[in-house]
């Protein structure tokens, strides 16, 4: 999914392309979702911000700004998302 606006994934996304700086994709929870896998790439000329849903975490940190031309994948826990 190309986002280049506010964008909450879905079950069904796996790869969410950030194509607008100053944006924040927020995965779903973690909780459930063990195993799951999601891939964000920003191709923006700016910084996205990857955020949690609630209290969850991405490896310990409720979110993470990551700059132009970065991507990270991240795996549910059960309870947490860990970057893989």
């Amino acid at each position: 999914s190309a986002v280049s606006a506010d964008y909450t994934i879905s079950a069904t996304d796996y790869l969410i392309n950030a194509t607008a700086a100053g944006i924040t994709v927020t995965l779903p929870t973690a909780v459930g979702s063990d195993g799951r896998l999601y891939a964000i790439k920003n191709t923006s000329g700016g910084n996205v911000t990857l955020a949690t849903d609630g209290s969850e975490t991405i490896d310990g940190n409720l979110s993470i700004i990551f700059s132009s031309l970065e991507a990270y994948t991240v795996m549910s826990d059960g309870a947490n998302w860990i970057i893989v």
